[in-house]
């Protein structure tokens, strides 16, 4: 597997992401923005499915245990957003043969397995996203900033810094999709 940056998107590509967290929404949203005419989704939790129908994806489903609807028609290229394992069966399942899964995801224990027969079989190409360098964030502070990206409804919760210890309970509970804390000016 390599580093790369995501393969391009033309008109005709079909594009999934896998896990919609803050960071898949922002992925789907980019994907529409970038010009993929069919961006499917999945997600664990029922308002996230929803919240990804709300950020541009044409299709999105709950996707519990990794299911992928039998008339599903398989995707170019997958972006794995979930850092699990079991998210990463599911893009192999949903991409095409000789497709490209992009893992975007960050394990919780730095460890990730996949079905090697599976994507062996299907010859994909798996690459990893390095997501943080400067150039990056440029590049998408540009996409919001030229209106092709929107910001809009991720932030489902506030918190001041006295209210930190509920902010994190919620987050923990995956109620919201992000959970903002918002330190406030004081007088010295």
């Amino acid at each position: 597997m390599t580093s790369t940056r995501c393969p391009s998107f033309g008109p005709s590509t079909r594009v999934a992401v896998v896990g919609t967290g803050p960071i898949g929404l922002l992925v789907v949203r980019t994907c529409r923005a970038r010009g993929a005419k069919a961006v499917l989704a999945t997600a664990v939790l029922p308002h996230r499915v929803e919240a990804a129908r709300t950020s541009g994806a044409t299709t999105a489903w709950l996707a519990a245990d990794g299911a992928v609807p039998a008339d599903h028609d398989p995707v170019d290229v997958v972006l794995e957003c979930a850092g699990t394992s079991a998210a990463l069966d599911t893009a192999i399942r949903l991409v095409r043969p000789n497709g490209h899964i992009v893992i975007v995801g960050i394990p919780e224990d730095d460890r990730i397995t996949f079905s090697a027969s599976a994507a062996r079989r299907k010859g994909l190409t798996m690459s990893h996203s390095r997501r943080m360098r400067a150039s990056d964030l440029r590049d998408a502070a540009r996409l919001v900033q030229d209106g092709h990206v929107s910001l809009d409804g991720l932030v489902t919760h506030e918190a001041g810094l006295a209210d930190t210890d509920r902010a994190f309970e919620i987050q923990a509970a995956r109620t919201g999709i992000k959970v903002v804390v918002l330190a406030h000016s004081y007088d010295r």
